[in-house]
């Protein structure tokens, strides 16, 4: 049987969440490469493809605050935001509003894995910035994959509650696919 798409959009994220005991990258850009080759690799053409960034993260409280690294140990999901309403779960726009209230949140980057998480006492979170949405924006346009999907885009931060400019998440994965 033969079955033609036009586009087939790979769930690309949602690697690791609070469901897991330890901290861990929810939408790694290697995770990520690592999916969509498979894909391929089983015959999707590269030009059907389109990957999905979330425009949300997720979170866990530590067990011990003093162990930041992946893969460290979790007593269960982080604090809920205003929005979503969901502990373990935050939109970017709920991070961002985290962040312009409170700057001592550490932001720490994980360079082999493509990814970023943030640390503030207890709290462990894995989210897109605007960062590591650019560069998977460049990563999809060198791959010649055929674009990319954003999964929640009412969780970017539309109204500018936390940065400087509307859409700052999908602005960044637009300037990155440019």
């Amino acid at each position: 049987m033969l079955v033609q798409v036009d586009f087939v959009i790979i769930q690309s994220f949602d690697y690791h969440g609070s469901w897991n005991n330890d901290v861990g990258h929810a939408s790694a850009l290697a995770d990520q490469k690592i999916s969509v080759n498979r894909w391929v690799e089983n015959g999707l053409p590269v030009d059907k493809t389109i990957v999905t960034v979330p425009a949300y993260g997720h979170t866990w409280t530590l067990s011990d605050p003093t162990k930041t690294d992946v893969g460290a140990s979790a007593s269960g999901p982080g604090t809920k935001g205003p929005f979503t309403d969901f502990p373990g779960k935050l939109g970017v726009n709920e991070m961002m509003l985290r962040l312009k209230d409170d700057p001592s949140w550490s932001r720490k980057e994980d360079i082999p894995a493509g990814a970023a998480y943030y640390v503030k006492g207890d709290q462990w979170v894995s989210i897109e910035d605007e960062k590591t949405a650019e560069v998977k924006g460049n990563w999809v346009k060198s791959a010649g994959l055929a674009g990319i999907a954003v999964q929640a885009v009412n969780n970017d931060d539309f109204n500018a509650l936390g940065s400087t400019i509307k859409f700052p998440l999908l602005r960044a994965l637009i300037k990155g696919f440019q």
